[in-house]
């Protein structure tokens, strides 16, 4: 629901990135005037709570990938399976049958991405290479809490606070251990949108091309997951298109 009026309110299906343009400064990644200048739909855009967004060009094929985790049905294990083995000790005959092998779902797994990003220099290596993929990584790292000397205690954790309840929050303000923690949202082009990741694995490969001040292009594979197990209506929101028309 929430997708379908962010989309309706900034302008239909490709309306997220361009929301988030306008909404939030382009500070590392691609330059605006490269922006302008390319097809939306081959942008991506990672945005967090806790610092600048990045822009970066889709690069290859990418991946969605979830699973359902099923186990055998409490029939087939305890006393079913003694009575049967003892069943079978005596006849010959086992007490096993079709319905006792049904399976029971045990949940989904959330939904994983797995991409690669493509950083090029255009004019600023720090800010369209370096940067950004230094705060990718950051993404999946923790904070200090406390420093003493060089050693640090009490990390923060990345991404979203899994213990975050709203009334907490309403309570206490802006104190940090009821906040909803960094959140990390991921547009690709005008295709799909998940407004509460986190970053599993972030692997950046630099090219051997330098500056003066390193390397002017940059290759990151990164795998994110939705922060919590979807259901098939709030999947089907995530998909723009979708999501826009009402389908």
């Amino acid at each position: 629901m929430a997708i379908q009026i962010l989309s309706k309110v900034f302008g239909g299906v490709g309306g997220i990135l361009n929301m988030a343009k306008k909404v939030l400064p382009i500070s590392v990644g691609i330059p605006q005037s490269q922006i302008n200048a390319k097809n939306s739909k081959y942008m991506v855009m990672v945005t967090s709570s806790n610092q600048p967004p990045i822009t970066a060009f889709l690069q290859d094929k990418f991946s969605f990938n979830v699973s359902s985790d099923w186990t055998d049905s409490a029939a087939m294990s305890g006393l079913f399976a003694t009575a049967s083995d003892i069943f079978q000790a005596g006849f010959g005959k086992t007490l096993m049958n079709t319905m006792a092998s049904r399976r029971k779902w045990r949940g989904s797994s959330p939904v994983s991405i797995t991409m690669k990003l493509k950083f090029e220099a255009f004019g600023d290596v720090k800010r369209e290479v370096i940067e950004p993929c230094q705060l990718l990584q950051g993404l999946a790292l923790p904070s200090g809490g406390v420093s003493a000397g060089e050693e640090q205690f009490f990390l923060n954790p990345p991404g979203p606070n899994p213990f975050y309840l709203e009334g907490l929050a309403n309570a206490f303000g802006q104190y940090a251990p009821f906040g909803k923690g960094d959140e990390i949202g991921i547009t690709i082009g005008d295709f799909i949108y998940f407004n509460s990741v986190i970053i599993s694995s972030v692997e950046v490969v630099f090219e051997s091309r330098m500056s003066k001040d390193g390397p002017i292009g940059a290759e990151a594979t990164i795998q994110f997951q939705t922060y919590e197990m979807l259901t098939k209506e709030k999947l089907k929101t995530s998909y723009l298109g979708i999501a826009t028309q009402g389908i």
